[in-house]
């Protein structure tokens, strides 16, 4: 199978932001109680100082999209509507994660739907939605691995970023 390279296209968290380090495009750093996604790569550009090269991911205060909701231990099975914007984090041994994509009221930007989430034995994902993967299918699951669903527009990429031991 012949396979494009159509570059970055998933957000990578990379902690407070700092003057000294060298940001790609997609990376998301916190600043001042907010995060932001990078549009260019920069070195030195204060995230609030130009949003030609930062892009605004969540706001601080009482307005800030966090994660809303917590899995208990017990909870293997998530059917989810996502709201964009917002990060989900599922520390549960998650064996069956299904979920629809609730529609952006603001068309102006690119929404990310982001997905953290421990599988268990075996897990299987069930989007209710039409998405283009980017390896073209919905991926095997490897077992007890943290795995982050990012989705924008309708594009879906998945990436393993570590297993459980």
């Amino acid at each position: 199978m012949n396979r494009v390279d159509i570059g970055k296209v998933m957000v990578t968290p990379k902690g407070d932001w700092d003057s000294a380090v060298s940001y790609e495009k997609l990376d998301l750093v916190f600043y001042e109680g907010s995060s932001y996604a990078a549009k260019e790569a920069n070195v030195g550009v204060i995230p609030t100082a130009d949003d030609s090269i930062w892009m605004l991911a969540a706001q601080a205060g009482s307005d800030a999209k966090v994660c809303p909701l917590v899995v208990d231990s017990t909870t293997t099975v998530v059917d989810r509507t996502l709201v964009p914007d917002y990060v989900y984090k599922y520390t549960a041994n998650v064996s069956s994660l299904s979920f629809d994509l609730q529609e952006p009221t603001d068309n102006s930007r690119c929404h990310i739907y982001t997905v953290i989430f421990h599988t268990g034995e075996s897990c299987t994902l069930t989007p209710r939605c039409d998405l283009l993967w980017v390896e073209s299918q919905i991926p095997a699951l490897e077992d007890n691995s943290w795995y982050q669903l990012s989705i924008c527009e309708n594009l879906a990429i998945i990436k393993r970023f570590g297993s459980v031991e």
